[in-house]
């Protein structure tokens, strides 16, 4: 009997032991959302971005930035051989070499050019090298900035006032002992602009090397993609990641709309770059590596309630704009809801997000943030730019009256990429050789010189003018104020022609003229600098004051007691592609991003990927033209 109801007792334990357990479990899980909070190494805590946890907790892997590294993610150089025309008797006949061998066999295939070998060696020409360096996601046909160099060992003096021949640009890598060229990815030709234009100091080296802003053409889209790291995973996460990625982002193409990604094999991953990202396809990169490609519906609805909480936290925020992003339409109201809060930071986050979902809402934050904070202007101005919306118009035109010379610029550049038929920034090809813009604003007249991009000039405020006691005296020109209201232009060329011509005291008009008269770029920026010295430009003279990106942010502090085109923040990122140029080395991502070895041949993909690690004798290693295979002429 005793037995019994000692059996009986344990009975009752075990069953009150399991209904208690069973309880605890049901709590458990009604508290998810409380534990995934405290939990530091949750996989849905925002992770640093750029930055991948080792912590076997986060295996579940449920971002694709856990799971991928991206490809074709950096800039690309492209590299090759052509000919300075049209110098002053200041250049030379190369020593013999490979490169002039190379561009010899070059130049011999085409049929407009009849005898190579007598055009090298005349005195108005030069060899140089020509980089060119592709951005992320470029496309067939669209532009990039060309740089040039003479060669190291050359007798020329300089390249001012040259034009170089067209040629193709391909990547270079070094295979043991002998260099292998890749297939052409660009075209590069243009009217040279030489460093000394851009510099103050005498040095032989500044005319030597130069610039053709805009000077390149992709002959082909770029590609970019994932590859999948780890050893378990499934065969089929590729095609889950892909289908994840087309849920949340599409492209027009040719045949409509279709997916931004194809699953390749269960490895990699190609990507399509939305035109929503075109002008930043760093912000693509960070979005992606932030999406989710396997929750259940339950964990995405208290996923978004944690990222709607962390959106109020400075820290957080960027982090959690990020992922609310990824989630498109559903992560809006979270971020709908950050614009209200009070800190400056967490509404810029907000603002951005939203932008590239084609939401205005935050239009006047991004105007407000590229006006009062250097540290956020070339995102907010970039984010403005994507945006096409009326709200976002607006903010942009208001932003081309402000007295920052970066931000007025930067306002015109962002109005320039969206819309660039607009009245308020129209502009015209001059003298075959730059754009001539003339700008309404209510700031200080200023007078602005592009470095990059491509050749032009901005005229803030069409009505600017020189003074009456002009004058400039160039190679074969002279610039002299004859009256309070004209100038008369001589021109002296070297065939023995000479023409003169009258114009206006406004510096609209004197650009003009001068450019039917065949003064270049370089040299209209060289009078314009002299011009100040001398104190007869009654305007600001300002030469390529690109938004920056290299500022950071400091809570608290404004920049309003900063010089207006300074600032001492730093945010360590690098420029969207829409302000990015041939003098910006980084890349779209280059610091978070690591690109892979895919399965591809040749050249190609040598120089875009990271070296592979086989033995020393046979080594494939990144080879450029810039200085290891074809040497550019050191400083002195």
């Amino acid at each position: 009997m005793t037995d019994c109801l000692n059996h009986s007792h344990v009975r009752r334990f075990i069953f009150g032991s399991l209904v208690g357990s069973f309880i605890l479990a049901v709590v458990a899980l009604n508290s998810g959302c409380k534990n995934v909070i405290n939990r530091a190494q949750s996989p849905d805590q925002p992770l640093p971005l750029g930055k991948k946890t080792d912590d076997k907790k986060d295996r579940p892997q449920t971002y694709i930035g856990q799971t991928c590294h991206f490809w074709g993610a950096t800039t690309a150089p492209i590299e090759g051989l052509t000919l300075v025309t049209g110098l002053k008797g200041t250049g030379s006949n190369p020593r013999p070499s490979k490169q002039r061998e190379d561009l010899l066999k070059e130049l011999g295939a085409r049929t407009e050019i009849k005898n190579a070998k007598s055009l090298v060696a005349d005195m108005e020409t030069e060899v140089v090298l020509v980089r060119g360096m592709l951005p992320p996601g470029i496309r067939k046909g669209e532009p990039f900035d060309i740089e040039i160099r003479a060669l190291r060992d050359t007798e020329a003096t300089s390249l001012e006032g040259g034009t170089a021949l067209q040629c193709r640009l391909r990547p270079m890598a070094r295979l043991g002992r002998s260099v292998k060229q890749g297939h052409v990815k660009g075209l590069a030709k243009g009217r040279l602009i030489t460093d000394s234009a851009f510099s103050t100091r005498d040095d032989e080296s500044t005319t030597l090397r130069g610039t053709i802003p805009g000077g390149g053409i992709a002959v082909e889209d770029r590609k970019m993609g994932l590859k999948l790291t780890g050893e378990t995973l499934h065969p089929k996460t590729s095609t889950e990641i892909a289908r994840a990625i087309n849920k949340r982002f599409t492209v027009i193409g040719r045949d409509g709309r279709l997916g931004a990604a194809e699953a390749k094999t269960d490895r990699v991953v190609d990507l399509l770059v939305p035109d929503a990202y075109k002008l930043n396809v760093g912000r693509y990169v960070h979005v992606l590596r932030n999406l989710a490609y396997s929750e259940s519906a339950n964990a995405r609805v208290n996923r978004m309630e944690l990222l709607d909480q962390l959106m109020s936290s400075p820290t957080d925020a960027e982090a959690a704009a990020l992922r609310l992003e990824a989630m498109g339409r559903d992560g809006q109201p979270a971020l709908k809801r950050a614009l209200s809060n009070s800190d400056p930071e967490i509404r810029f986050h907000a603002a951005q997000a939203l932008a590239y979902q084609g939401q205005s809402d935050g239009a006047e934050v991004l105007k407000l943030a590229a006006r009062d904070e250097p540290a956020f202007r070339a995102l907010a101005l970039t984010a403005l730019a994507t945006l096409d919306s009326s709200a976002a118009d607006a903010a942009l035109n208001e932003l081309l009256n402000v007295p920052s010379a970066e931000t007025r610029y930067g306002a015109f550049f962002a109005l320039r990429a969206k819309r660039s038929q607009s009245p308020a920034i129209a502009g015209d090809w001059v003298g075959d050789s730059f754009y001539l813009h003339e700008i309404e604003s209510d700031a200080d007249p200023m007078l602005h010189f592009s470095k990059a991009k491509r050749a032009e000039i901005v005229v803030f405020d069409g009505e600017q003018t020189v003074s009456e006691d002009f004058l400039y005296v160039g190679s074969g020109l002279t610039v002299r104020a004859i009256s309070k209201d004209t100038l008369r232009i001589s021109r002296y060329r070297r065939d023995g022609t000479d023409s003169r011509k009258k114009c206006s005291t406004k510096v609209v008009d004197l650009i003009a003229t001068l450019a039917d008269e065949g003064v270049g770029y370089g040299e209209m920026l060289k009078m314009f600098r002299a011009a100040k010295q001398s104190k007869s430009l009654n305007s600001r003279l300002v030469v390529h004051a690109m938004p920056r990106s290299d500022r950071e942010y400091v809570p608290g502090e404004t920049s309003d007691q900063l010089p207006p085109e300074r600032s001492d923040k730093y945010i360590a990122k690098a420029a969207p592609t829409l302000f990015q140029d041939i003098a910006d080395r980084g890349s779209a991502d280059e610091d978070s991003v690591k690109p892979e070895k895919v399965v591809q041949s040749d050249a190609d993909e040598a120089i875009e990927q990271p070296p592979v690690k086989v033995h020393k004798d046979s080594a494939v290693r990144k080879a450029s033209a810039w200085g290891k295979i074809y040497p550019f002429k050191k400083k002195r």
